[in-house]
């Protein structure tokens, strides 16, 4: 179907209202061929043999092939408005003057006579009011054309003792009230649905629009604030280096810590907004995996220890030295995860693991998983904590603005990954993420090269 679309050459940013307009062409055709093939057996059985009904059928669901495939170069729904409601009006004309339709009475008495009422409904949904209310005006004198046909041509009715005059008006006065009605009602119909869904549109873009600003406003100040917070850290990090006495030490590390957490939620309200606004990029570049890993655990064991906490890393043999991704992006996701590990975790370690396999030639699939013996998240909240500003009932307490996983599973999903976790609770939490990455076939060959000519030596 997308393939389909694509042929055509639908627009998948176009309104809400043209896309229901050309959906509904699309729909309405190939319905309209498929009924009329089935149409063409009954005929058969019926009749018992091909008359000219059948090369009228056939005829149309020619014109209708070829308008459905015409969309791709012509999108007015007026267009196809007009040329539906013509394949209407010849199919029911047709018929009333065919040699076989005269055996058994055409005029009024067409089969096909109901099926304007169809084509009302069926205007009202491809096109708007106004082009429904032009195919009301149509309609109704063909149907008065109809009865004149039908007066002029009693061929084939036996008239003794039966007023068909009476009966043909009688028809045609019963089949013009019902399309004045339904030629109203489809009208008004349209004319509300079609203001609805381009009032919601238009509600749509100046959300999107009011996001993007909030956004970029967003940014702006994120970015106004970082610069003089940066001073304060750097300022305050000399101070506790400075001969203070201990309670002034004391008040220097409580300020360049306070700065430090700031500085955390500016970082992630800038990366939200860069995401809302579309203006998040990557940087691929070639990186020592195993290095960022183990040097980012060497730093984040520091605080590991502050509370008691062992911090391990194990990573596979066949992991690759060298891989090619946004080296800065991926340290943030694996920093949120050991940071937010070691909040939730008061004894026990945090444990991170590299694994993987090769996912074809130059490729590799990185599974990173960071388990902690913290405190465990229900499994019903688990869906929850990659949300924006929420955080397990249980770890309310403990403080942070919940954005930190919202702001990984983001990351990770712009580098075309996955992120998941699994908890029990008083046991600890695993979360885990995937991500293919090209590996860096040369700088591995070198590796490779350079750890055989030392175990040759």
């Amino acid at each position: 179907m997308n393939r389909y679309r694509a042929f055509l050459r639908l627009d998948n940013a176009a309104p809400a209202s043209e896309k229901l307009r050309f959906g509904a062409i699309i729909l309405v055709g190939y319905a309209s061929i498929a009924t009329q093939v089935v149409n063409q057996g009954v005929m058969y059985l019926t009749y018992g043999r091909f008359n000219s009904m059948h090369v009228i059928s056939l005829m149309a669901c020619l014109v209708l092939f070829v308008l459905l495939n015409s969309v791709r170069y012509i999108k007015s729904h007026y267009f196809y408005a007009v040329a539906y409601s013509c394949v209407l009006f010849a199919s029911v004309l047709a018929t009333s003057f065919s040699s076989d339709s005269l055996d058994m009475a055409g005029g009024i008495n067409t089969a096909l006579v109901p099926i304007l009422l169809m084509g009302v409904t069926l205007i009202a949904l491809i096109s708007n009011w106004k082009s429904t209310y032009f195919y009301g005006l149509v309609a109704v004198p063909l149907v008065w054309f109809l009865f004149s046909y039908s007066m002029s041509n009693p061929a084939g009715w036996d008239t003794a003792g039966v007023d068909y005059g009476s009966l043909f008006f009688q028809r045609a006065f019963q089949m013009t009230l019902a399309l004045v009605l339904a030629t109203a009602l489809a009208a008004y119909l349209s004319k509300r649905v079609f203001e609805q869904l381009d009032g919601l549109e238009e509600n749509a873009c100046q959300a999107r629009e009011a996001e993007i600003i909030t956004a970029r406003y967003l940014a702006n100040m994120s970015h106004e604030i970082r610069t003089p917070l940066n001073g304060i850290i750097g300022m305050s990090g000399l101070l506790v280096q400075s001969d203070l006495s201990p309670t002034q030490t004391k008040y220097a590390c409580v300020v360049r810590d306070c700065s430090e957490g700031l500085l955390t939620i500016i970082n992630d309200v800038l990366d939200l907004s860069k995401i809302d606004a579309g203006k998040l990029s990557l940087y691929p570049e070639t990186f020592d995996i195993r290095h960022l890993v183990k040097n980012l655990a060497e730093l984040n064991s520091v605080n590991a220890r502050k509370t008691g906490l062992q911090l391990k890393v194990k990573i596979d043999d066949n992991i690759p030295q060298f891989l090619v991704g946004d080296k800065g992006r991926l340290r943030q996701v694996i920093q949120n995860l050991v940071n937010n590990a070691i909040k939730f975790t008061e004894t026990g370690g945090i444990y991170i693991f590299l694994r993987g396999e090769e996912m074809g030639p130059g490729r590799f699939a990185l599974r990173v998983y960071i388990r902690d013996t913290g405190i465990g998240i229900a499994s019903a909240d688990i869906p929850r904590v990659f949300e924006r500003f929420e955080q397990d009932g249980g770890a309310s307490n403990i403080g942070g603005t919940g954005l930190g996983l919202s702001i990984c599973k983001e990351l990770v999903g712009e580098m075309g990954g996955q992120i998941k976790a699994d908890s029990r609770v008083g046991k600890g939490t695993v979360f885990a993420f995937r991500v293919t990455l090209p590996i860096a076939a040369e700088l591995e060959e070198d590796l490779t090269a350079v750890i055989k000519s030392r175990s040759a030596a």
